[in-house]
């Protein structure tokens, strides 16, 4: 009998000669060892370890967007990984290993994005994809950024001075002389737009929308994402209709 455990086999095995009456039992414990660059420790492993490659991975909140995990910079825990060799999962310290992953000319380890508790953080891929060595463990850093999301609010101001939600209207929020990000407002004149990165964004209508319908904005409209994203509550517009 053999159970494959998750970091050692264990065998059981026995024998019985009929002629001498001789029996025996042997309980065997297989392991390996595997350098975990992340902790700076070998840790143990699956028997065979070494005869594949395998990858390190580091999880974070990377608050300012560079990619690389600052001192400061928290650190997400019970990512799961999936590869060929089974499922890994970060820990409390965001770390992951993940081994036996061959020496073929290709190796993918994937992120599944619904063992991020945050709903707020986004994944910079799907996938880890990269070639691997037999005895060599890929040290890698996972960057998770901050996201937002906004509840815009349009309402049409009418010459009495009434107002109501304006529906199936097209806005976009822009930085930097780019769109971002755009959606369109429900019957009752609300639209969410999320995956917003942190910063300040100018809201606007679709400027063909605009043109055609002659609609404006009373008021210029900002909306901010803060550095750690999240909810970024109500914003609300007012539009007028340009009859000239």
């Amino acid at each position: 009998l053999t159970w494959r455990l998750a970091a050692c086999d264990v065998s059981l095995t026995g024998g019985y000669a009929t002629g001498t009456g001789y029996a025996q039992a042997l309980l065997r414990f297989s392991m390996g060892a595997l350098f975990d660059p992340l902790e700076g420790r070998y840790r143990l492993a699956r028997p065979g370890a070494a005869t594949g490659g395998a990858l390190a991975l580091q999880a974070f909140v990377d608050a300012n967007g560079d990619g690389r995990r600052q001192a400061d910079e928290s650190p997400v825990p019970g990512v799961v990984a999936d590869s060929s060799s089974g499922v890994a999962t970060a820990d409390a310290d965001g770390r992951l290993l993940v081994a036996e992953l061959g020496d073929a000319t290709h190796a993918r380890v994937g992120i599944r994005a619904e063992s991020i508790e945050d709903p707020y953080l986004r994944l910079p891929a799907d996938a880890l994809e990269f070639q691997p060595r037999a005895g060599r463990v890929v040290l890698a850093e996972l960057p998770l950024q901050p996201t937002g999301e906004v509840q815009v609010r349009l309402f049409l101001r009418d010459a009495a001075g009434g107002e109501r939600g304006l529906s199936a209207v097209q806005v976009q929020l822009w930085r930097d002389g780019a769109t971002v990000a755009a959606g369109r407002t429900e019957f009752d004149g609300t639209v969410v737009v999320d995956g917003l990165p942190p910063g300040r964004y100018e809201l606007r209508i679709d400027p063909a929308l605009e043109a055609r319908l002659g609609l404006r904005l009373l008021e210029p409209v900002g909306v901010t994402i803060p550095a750690w994203g999240g909810y970024a509550g109500d914003v609300i517009a007012r539009v007028a209709i340009d009859r000239r």
